[in-house]
């Protein structure tokens, strides 16, 4: 065979390839492969090779295989060996503070508060200046869940909390947190909480729905007090470095893409919980009501004073969005 036939025959085999991806993006974050989080990022591993024609490729890594609390995966994107994550408010704050209001108690009134607060001005101005002090680029919110209480036995009210071994993210807001509702809060990562549970270590935990079902602590934690105590949100973020890598149009499709995940997450994340709610038996869980009043009492003074740079002032904005 002649050389230009060889190129002809090379051309036509290849001509059906995706061409080869000339970036690669990592996400990696904590959550199991059986979790929203984790189908959402398949779907736009999809939609971003595809929309990129094949030029993006996203890698994921699931399971905290590169670190086991939100932490040190933004310390991974720092040091290079991740891209982007997904980034509770709580673990947001040690870079810039003030965001940690999305993670505080009784923040949010419910789920449509917290969708007004997301195309908000407030939600704008606290990316803006996130993004200055900690280099990262934020792409979208979502909503993580409404955070409850969960034991093997059930606690009857706030008084049951006095002393109690309680396992909570390592992060200032809780530890404040469930020192002023009396409790004994032991920082443990969220990978370590099962055997935590299971071991003794710890009494109880808290945590939205989906997660006490994601993480199994609905097997050896499975009575929930329904304390609601706060509305949690979830940042997904990319270090600003890796962005800017990327040419200005494939930077607006993944500002675009991780956008609308963010949004449908929201969407999922909150379906999930209702199912839970309605039908806790089937994932094998009791829900407890409790006097939520009671504990929103006691954690007040954290709200209006000035124990966090969110307090007072940057509270009373976000409560004034309708």
């Amino acid at each position: 065979m002649g050389r230009l036939a060889t190129i002809l025959c090379l051309a036509l085999v290849t001509a059906g390839l995706p061409a080869r991806a000339t970036e690669t993006l990592v996400f990696a974050h904590m959550y199991p492969e059986t979790s929203v989080q984790q189908q959402a990022l398949l779907e736009a591993r999809e939609e971003l090779a595809r929309r990129s024609q094949h030029q993006i490729e996203l890698k994921i890594i699931p399971n905290g295989q590169l670190g086991d609390q939100d932490t040190r995966l933004i310390e991974a994107i720092g040091a290079g060996r991740a891209d982007m994550t997904f980034a509770g408010a709580l673990f947001a704050a040690r870079d810039y503070a003030p965001i940690g209001l999305l993670s505080a108690p009784y923040n949010f009134r419910d789920f449509d508060h917290w969708q007004h607060f997301r195309d908000s001005a407030l939600a704008r101005d606290l990316a803006a200046s996130y993004e200055t002090a900690s280099g990262m680029v934020v792409l979208g919110y979502y909503y993580y869940g409404t955070r409850h209480l969960n034991a093997a036995r059930p606690l009857p009210g706030i008084g049951a909390l006095s002393g109690l071994r309680l396992r909570v993210p390592n992060a200032p807001i809780m530890l404040r947190l469930f020192r002023e509702l009396g409790a004994n809060p032991v920082p443990v990562p969220i990978a370590q909480t099962f055997d935590a549970l299971k071991n003794g270590d710890v009494a109880a935990e808290e945590n939205p729905l989906p997660a006490i079902v994601d993480f199994r602590f609905n097997k050896v934690a499975p009575c929930v007090m329904l304390t609601g105590h706060l509305i949690d949100t979830t940042i997904v973020i990319i270090g600003a470095r890796s962005l800017a890598r990327l040419s200005p149009d494939h930077q607006a499709l993944v500002r675009d893409l991780f956008d609308r995940l963010s949004r449908r997450l929201s969407s999922r994340m909150r379906a999930r919980e209702r199912d839970i709610e309605m039908h806790p038996g089937s994932f094998g869980l009791t829900l407890v009501p409790v006097d939520r009043d009671a504990f929103r009492v006691k954690a007040a003074p954290l709200l209006t004073g000035t124990a966090f740079t969110w307090s007072g002032d940057l509270y009373q904005r976000l409560q004034a969005i309708p």
